[in-house]
């Protein structure tokens, strides 16, 4: 356990240093100006999960980005004015409002995952395949045993 523990800890200080606000804002800007687009980090964030996703109603958009509905009302809004979500009512019920991706947002997000994949492997580019296949298997590993943990905990 002595060893988990102290590689976690090492662990812990490289997701920090990538999960770092600064590192973050770095990454998504220059990701965006690659695609020669500008977009909010958060709002992208909201564009992308639809564009994954489906169409979903704001207060689903809310619960998986954490926010509040009016937070989530305010991207969709900023997307719509964009061209790049549309909002559609509910056949089922008129008051509700389902954000669906238009073809011109579906296009950003596909310029946006195209150029942050190119920075990822300018960054990779010197790694040897064997060392990019041991650390993928490593991250995709980790991402199940960390999900199963917290699942063992809540």
């Amino acid at each position: 356990m002595h060893a988990a523990l102290a590689a976690a800890e090492r662990l812990d200080r490289a997701l920090a240093v990538l999960a770092r606000p600064g590192m973050r804002t770095r990454l998504h800007h220059a990701v965006s100006t690659a695609a020669g687009t500008t977009i909010d980090r958060a709002a992208y964030l909201v564009l992308r999960w639809l564009h994954l996703e489906g169409p979903a109603r704001i207060t689903d958009v809310a619960l998986q980005m954490g926010v509040e509905p009016s937070t989530a009302s305010r991207h969709v809004h900023l997307l719509d004015k964009r061209g790049w979500i549309a909002k559609e009512r509910d056949a089922a019920d008129r008051r509700v409002a389902t954000a669906v991706v238009t073809p011109k947002g579906a296009a950003v997000v596909e310029r946006m995952e195209q150029e942050r994949r190119r920075i990822l492997a300018t960054a990779l580019d010197d790694w040897s395949h064997q060392d990019l296949n041991r650390f993928i298997d490593s991250l995709e590993r980790l991402a199940v045993d960390l999900s199963d943990a917290l699942d063992g905990i809540e």
